[in-house]
């Protein structure tokens, strides 16, 4: 990849973050995937012809102070649900 590629790579990956804050999946959800916790909302992305899933949280306070982003992925066989319940990361 050359440097422009890579930097509209970075560009646009950077736009689809910032996006994604502000929106809401019309996708419909799995009862059996219900958030952890209230405060999570399961959202979507197709990539290609897969859709991915995510659990977001967004703190209140992100509107108004600067807050820190937290990728998190779990293992092969381990669930987004469990990582978010055991790793309890919105406390941070």
């Amino acid at each position: 990849m050359d440097m422009l590629s890579n930097k509209r790579f970075y560009t646009y990956f950077k736009m689809l973050m910032l996006l994604s804050i502000g929106i809401v999946s019309s996708l419909q959800v799995k009862a059996s995937k219900a958030p952890p916790l209230p405060s999570y909302t399961i959202m979507h992305w197709k990539v290609n012809d897969t859709i991915r899933e995510a659990l977001v949280y967004i703190p209140a306070t992100a509107k108004t102070k600067p807050t820190p982003v937290i990728f998190a992925f779990h293992g092969h066989g381990g669930t987004m649900e469990n990582m978010a319940n055991t790793r309890q990361f919105e406390k941070l």
